[in-house]
């Protein structure tokens, strides 16, 4: 009968490890999703600063029109990524439970072939 455990075992340690794995890859992803969604936003304050007539000096209305059309582009874009994160964050915590799961059941088979060997 051990035979059969030590199969679910290996297997049970395969999950586990495909499932660590998974999350490793999910954790980078958010990861990069965040410091894009960092970067959008340093740029996003940066260009802000250099809007057209901050300085208190007039500034030509197609010019300001220009720059209004790319800070609502850009705002677009700070929204995208920030779903992006948002889902980034979801699928982590989502591969977290399934590695816990993995290892929770590999720990009872583990537990189980120890008694079968008592």
């Amino acid at each position: 009968m051990s035979g059969g455990l030590d199969t679910l075992r290996g297997l049970s340690e395969r999950q586990r490890d495909a499932a660590r794995a998974a999350l490793m890859q999910a954790e980078a992803q958010s990861n990069r999703a965040m410091a894009q969604l960092e970067q959008l936003c340093a740029y996003e304050s940066e260009y802000r600063g250099r809007a057209p007539g901050s300085s208190g000096a007039a500034a030509p209305i197609e010019l300001l029109r220009c720059h209004q059309g790319f800070m609502g582009r850009l705002e677009q874009a700070l929204a995208q990524q920030q779903e992006s994160v948002r889902r980034a964050e979801s699928e982590l915590r989502h591969r977290r439970a399934l590695l816990q799961q993995a290892a929770l059941k590999l720990a009872s088979v583990q537990k189980l072939l120890q008694r079968r060997l008592v």
